[in-house]
């Protein structure tokens, strides 16, 4: 699951036009004790700064969610 709009990412320089955009998505499908498991961030160049034919190119960072997983554990130690 992502967010609707990315979070505006600003240059220490100017705060008037945003460089890009990062935006977040959660690993939803499988088995319920892997749901948010995987965490993936979305980098996006602002379309304005970007000549038209470049514009289909983002850069994504994946990771585990280690604390999803930690929670899970604690709850099924409360469940046995």
């Amino acid at each position: 699951m992502g967010e609707d709009s990315g979070k505006p990412i600003y240059s220490q320089l100017s705060a008037i036009q945003p460089l890009g955009f990062k935006r977040r998505f959660r690993y939803e499908g499988g088995v319920p004790q892997q749901v948010g498991q995987w965490i993936m961030h979305e980098y996006s160049l602002n379309t304005t700064l970007v000549p038209e034919n470049d514009q289909g190119y983002v850069l994504c960072r994946v990771r585990k969610n280690d604390r999803e997983e930690k929670k899970a554990e604690k709850r099924r130690k409360l469940i046995t």
